[in-house]
């Protein structure tokens, strides 16, 4: 049941990276937090409980009780983190009155679920409104790039755990952290990773084709399935 639910969020790209041990990283909660995507994924996870004969699962009433729910909590706070994360001196007045009845709906819909308040919420409820109002927007004051330098630390790591002394470590971490910093590098790595990504064709409700990114466990789906392929056509001759 767990791993069918996880195929539906990784389909979104909500998948949970290696580096962070299994667990779901603040890029993954993004895509769920978009109440464009969590809709989506929660239509799927609905219809894939209720294909499970009743007699192994609640009922079909308090299934669609409970994706409801979700549904609105994701909606609000799709809400609230819109206008959270906005630059400082962008937020005005009307914004500040929409987020602070979007928490208190939000604080409503958690509490109504008996989940427990954890700090982050807590913060949210008590301290984001001032904050705003205060710096009339917070988003430069984000941890986006401290999470990015972490990865490029794991990374840097990786290919200098075999170094024969710290101080030969610290130099190529210094090096690599130059070459990253050039905008030659950058526009480079751009360009490569822009190719290296995989797109399918497919149909929207309206019939209308369009190129749909594949995801990392889409791609090694096609991967598996071409060995396959190619071993039958073996076994053929």
């Amino acid at each position: 049941m767990v791993h069918k639910v996880e195929s539906f969020l990784s389909k979104h790209h909500i998948e949970k990276p290696y580096y962070r041990g299994g667990k779901y990283n603040g890029k993954a909660m993004v895509h769920l937090m978009d109440y464009k995507d969590s809709s989506n994924v929660l239509d799927e996870i609905r219809a894939f409980i209720l294909s499970i004969p009743q007699v192994d699962r609640c009922p079909n009433e308090e299934v669609k009780e409970w994706i409801h729910k979700f549904k609105n909590i994701l909606r609000v706070f799709d809400e609230i983190f819109s206008i959270a994360r906005m630059s400082c001196r962008k937020v005005k007045e009307d914004r500040i009155l929409s987020i602070r009845n979007s928490i208190t709906t939000e604080m409503k819909l958690c509490r109504g679920l008996g989940i427990s308040v954890s700090p982050k919420v807590h913060a949210m409820e008590d301290h984001l409104v001032d904050q705003l109002i205060q710096f009339s927007g917070i988003r430069d004051f984000c941890e986006d790039l401290i999470e990015k330098s972490h990865q490029d630390g794991i990374i840097d790591h990786s290919q200098t755990k075999n170094s024969m002394s710290q101080e030969a470590k610290a130099e190529q971490h210094s090096q690599r952290e130059h070459k990253r910093l050039l905008q030659s590098v950058r526009c480079i790595t751009k360009e490569v990773n822009h190719k290296a990504k995989m797109y399918r064709k497919d149909r929207d409700k309206n019939g209308v084709q369009t190129n749909v990114l594949v995801g990392k466990q889409d791609e090694q789906k096609s991967k598996v399935s071409e060995d396959k392929k190619k071993l039958e056509k073996m076994h053929f001759y």
